[in-house]
């Protein structure tokens, strides 16, 4: 007990381990399950492998690509704070050398990407600029998703 408490204190003078763990849990807000996958998830996988203490890991780069399309469908409303842990941990795992460069910058504009749906569900704009807002957000996914390819599973991934 006494190691783990710490291990711990150690990890806490890092600031690398601390993007780290605050981007490990999730959001926790309902119906975020796609962001889990997408984020979480893998997050959990490039820092800690296979854990019996984590329940969802992405051992693998490649994402579902209707889970991207259901990450795009979540109210947003609440998760700034979330998706801005999940950029600083990337930063980290990649600046750690945990994390492909092309991986890193996918993750990380699909993360910036989804951040843009924030702003639109804060309630700053009217109807018409939110749909031309969210379509803005979509047409740069789609972009992300073609210009990264090989990070979008042929089968279901889960």
């Amino acid at each position: 007990m006494e190691l783990a408490v710490n291990l711990l204190r150690e990890l806490a003078k890092n600031r690398h381990a601390c993007n780290i763990m605050s981007a490990t849990r999730g959001p926790d807000l309902p119906n975020t399950v796609p962001l889990k996958y997408l984020f979480t998830a893998r997050i959990r996988f490039l820092a800690f492998g296979s854990s019996n203490y984590f329940w969802a890991v992405r051992p693998t780069p490649e994402v579902d690509y209707e889970m991207v399309l259901d990450a795009l469908t979540l109210n947003y409303d609440g998760l700034s704070h979330y998706l801005s842990h999940v950029s600083a941990a990337l930063d980290s795992l990649f600046r750690l050398g945990l994390m492909d460069a092309r991986e890193y910058r996918f993750l990380l504009h699909l993360a910036s990407a989804l951040k843009a749906l924030v702003h639109i569900d804060e309630g700053m704009y009217s109807e018409k600029d939110i749909i031309e807002r969210t379509g803005e957000v979509i047409k740069l996914v789609e972009e992300l998703l073609s210009e990264h390819e090989e990070f979008i599973a042929d089968e279901e991934v889960l």
